[in-house]
């Protein structure tokens, strides 16, 4: 079933729009959106659409899709806390920060340094 053709009180295009401008990025309302799949979400979001990692690095979506299906359900839902919610807000402010900061307009940090810090939020 695609993700974003889902029931929910905003839209996952809606909920997603909002990265990169407000540090008050509300996870949650995207893990309803979602249908329980806020990582696999966010992280599809930004490296295709957002950075264009996808592009620029030449990933195979197939597979990076499998790789964030495979992250999500390895955090424990379980836990209050640490769970694939919290990855993924972890990975959104990460993102919201390099875009806030205008760091990506300066030649400290390319595709692969980028890719890597949302690699590190989507694992942690």
């Amino acid at each position: 079933k695609p993700i974003g053709k889902v029931r929910g009180k905003e839209s996952v295009d809606k909920i997603l729009s909002k990265i990169g401008n407000d540090f008050c990025f509300d996870t949650v309302a995207l893990f309803r959106a979602s249908e329980g799949r806020p990582l696999k979400v966010i992280g599809v979001h930004l490296l295709n659409q957002t950075f264009d990692l996808v592009s620029k690095l030449n990933l195979n979506v197939v597979k990076l899709e499998m790789f964030l299906d495979a992250m999500e359900e390895g955090y424990y839902s379980d836990n209050p806390y640490h769970n694939s919610t919290h990855a993924a807000d972890v990975t959104q402010r990460f993102a919201t920060l390099m875009i806030t900061s205008e760091v990506l307009n300066t030649d400290l940090l390319g595709s692969v340094e980028l890719l890597t810090g949302l690699l590190a939020g989507i694992v942690h």
